[in-house]
């Protein structure tokens, strides 16, 4: 089992010309398998060699360099490799986008390529060789400036990631431009989704989440938060939040020797029955089969 994703904390660029920026950049080469996983955090990964499925809330997408994959914080994800892949991945957390960008979460259109449900844009959208070599090229400059300090990294860095992003919402919008891409999302529905993912991300124990808790904590009514996390994902945040316990459940099953029965408790769930049945829909194995497969 790699260690990619296997802490889904999120590093910060942190020495004395940065600061601290809610942002981590590496390269590295993926060669074996990621089980299912949530991130707390958006990342980009740019393929530079290499072959892998790329499953994306149970849906299978081949990615082969090069190629651009996007993710966020409301899909579960697990990675299957066909060859290995050199890549940079870059992680940042999109609620804090405004230490970076300079420019608010008011402006949320350099992140639509993240959250759009109209496109297959961010599953796996494969790179020209003319296009690539620009996305590399920033790449490459943003992996030197986050791995060694110099004069005016911070700057460097916020400057270089933002046209990054750029780059992204420029090939988002040509690679969209037949599929009727509005572009067009509420400001304030914006805040407000970031705002319940902040919540349930934060939360020690989250797989004890419930909808009223939320609703309560941020003073919406249990109507408004189901909408509008609704028109980001294309989901129910009951169907979220039973994928986060999951999720959880997964890494139990990965990195403990609890048993079964004691894995449904801990993650919220009342009977071992229903535990069963929603993990099969979800992950399309059993609890224990899917332990097996891990070892």
């Amino acid at each position: 089992m790699s260690d990619y994703i296997r802490k889904i904390s999120l590093p910060s660029a942190e020495n004395k010309e940065t600061g601290v920026l809610p942002l981590n950049i590496v390269s590295m080469i993926i060669n074996t398998p990621v089980s299912i996983h949530y991130h707390n955090f958006f990342e980009v990964e740019l393929f530079i060699s290499g072959r892998i499925i790329n499953v994306v809330g149970g849906r299978k997408y081949q990615v082969k360099a090069p190629a651009i994959v996007l993710s966020n914080q409301h899909e579960y994800q697990e990675i299957q490799v066909l060859e290995p892949a050199e890549i940079i991945k870059m992680q940042f957390d999109p609620f804090y986008y405004p230490q970076l960008s300079g420019i608010g979460v008011t402006a949320p259109r350099l992140l639509e390529p993240f959250l759009d449900q109209k496109t297959l844009y961010r599953y796996n959208q494969p790179l020209s060789a003319e296009i690539f070599r620009d996305f590399f090229a920033i790449a490459s400059l943003l992996l030197k400036e986050y791995d060694v300090a110099q004069p005016a990294s911070r700057f460097a860095l916020t400057s270089l990631f933002n046209y990054y992003l750029i780059l992204i919402y420029r090939n988002y919008r040509s690679a969209s431009a037949d599929k009727n891409v509005s572009g067009n999302y509420n400001a304030g529905h914006y805040h407000v989704f970031f705002q319940i993912l902040q919540y349930i991300n934060s939360e020690s124990n989250q797989e004890a989440v419930k909808i009223m808790d939320l609703s309560r904590h941020l003073g919406m009514s249990h109507t408004h938060l189901t909408a509008v996390f609704k028109q980001f994902t294309g989901k129910p945040l009951k169907t979220f939040l039973l994928e986060k316990k999951i999720s959880i459940a997964c890494s139990l099953l990965r990195e403990s020797l609890q048993p079964v029965s004691s894995i449904c408790h801990l993650c919220g769930f009342n009977d071992l029955s229903s535990f069963n049945r929603i993990f099969r829909k979800i992950t399309g194995s059993s609890p224990r089969m899917y332990r097996a497969q891990c070892k």
